[in-house]
């Protein structure tokens, strides 16, 4: 009879090590696919926010190498004048 009990016992030893084995597997690959997905999104975020600096610094170099065009301005107080003048 302990030669049964011993069998059974080791069994559910092994049984238990290989649950433990399997849960602990588990929780390391949900942790690294959680860590992995959360770097992804952050390169994302990092990607967008180099691309509007890219924008904006496009529309900087555009505003700076434009010249001011002050003559549309002067047009638009004549028109307003000629308007009350009417």
């Amino acid at each position: 009879m302990k030669i049964y009990d011993k069998e059974m016992f080791r069994r559910d030893e092994t049984l238990k090590s290989t649950i433990l084995l399997f849960v602990v597997f588990i929780l390391g690959f949900a942790v690294g696919y959680i860590a992995n997905m959360d770097k992804t999104h952050i390169q994302g975020l990092e990607n967008t926010i180099q691309e509007q600096n890219a924008i904006i610094q496009s529309y900087q170099q555009e505003m700076i190498n434009s010249p001011i065009d002050t003559t549309s301005s002067v047009n638009d107080l004549d028109w307003i004048n000629n308007l009350s003048e009417q």
